[in-house]
């Protein structure tokens, strides 16, 4: 429903065909079922703590289910600031934070993350000095 949701304004916003919009959204339709991706802006006192991306980062990253499955990102990357679509579309983003994209498997070990039967999942952020958990109901 989100990615449907993020197209439709994006494609209003760049003027896209129907044709084209058709194909994009059977793209990423078939994307959203392979994977679980985050868009994440973060913010942090210390600039050098702010590194999601980096191998040595103090910062473990997982998604957790009711079940208390857990799943480690198969990719984060940086996104830059100066892309003024995800800047339009996402107000969060300040000059102080940095973007990340978070993709995650949906199984992983022959487990899925999230099924028929999963209540609920988590994105866990966390380090030394702070956690986050952001979650969402099923």
């Amino acid at each position: 429903q989100f990615v449907q949701s993020y197209l439709k304004e994006l494609f209003v916003r760049k003027s896209v065909d129907i044709e084209n919009q058709n194909n994009s959204i059977e793209e990423e339709l078939d994307k959203a079922t392979k994977k679980i991706i985050f868009f994440v802006s973060m913010f942090t006192p210390d600039v050098k703590h702010n590194d999601l991306n980096n191998n040595n980062s103090i910062w473990n990253i997982k998604l957790v289910n009711d079940k208390n499955d857990i799943i480690y990102p198969e990719s984060i990357f940086g996104i830059d600031k100066g892309n003024i679509l995800k800047t339009s579309l996402f107000p969060y983003i300040t000059r102080w934070s940095r973007l990340y994209e978070i993709s995650f498997p949906l199984m992983d070990q022959n487990k899925k993350i999230i099924d028929k039967d999963t209540k609920y999942i988590q994105l866990i952020i966390a380090g030394l000095d702070a956690q986050v958990v952001l979650k969402w109901n099923l």
